[in-house]
């Protein structure tokens, strides 16, 4: 299965969604830039960073991680980050 990611602008899983199944390194080019607030991991394991680049902090989400570990970060803490301060990802092989 390819990896999958979605991304959502507010916590809870609420406002624009942008689907992520290639590493990324420049989130500015879809306009979400510093947006993220939530996340669901459909399919793999994922970095997250806090910079364009894969640079700055990073973060892993899974898919079975989160705080009911079903994939699912409904805000920034469950990740261990902050809010809207995402930048680019790549997935796990």
């Amino acid at each position: 299965m390819q990896a999958k990611i979605l991304l959502f602008e507010h916590p809870n899983f609420q406002g624009r969604c942008l689907e992520i199944t290639k590493p990324t390194p420049h989130l500015s080019k879809y306009c979400f830039n510093n947006e993220v607030s939530s996340v669901k991991v459909i399919c793999g394991d994922w970095k997250l960073f806090e910079h364009p680049d894969f640079e700055g902090e990073k973060y892993k989400v899974c898919q079975r991680g989160g705080p009911c570990c079903n994939g699912e970060y409904p805000f920034p803490m469950a990740w261990c980050g902050e809010n809207n301060e995402i930048s680019s990802l790549y997935p796990i092989c």
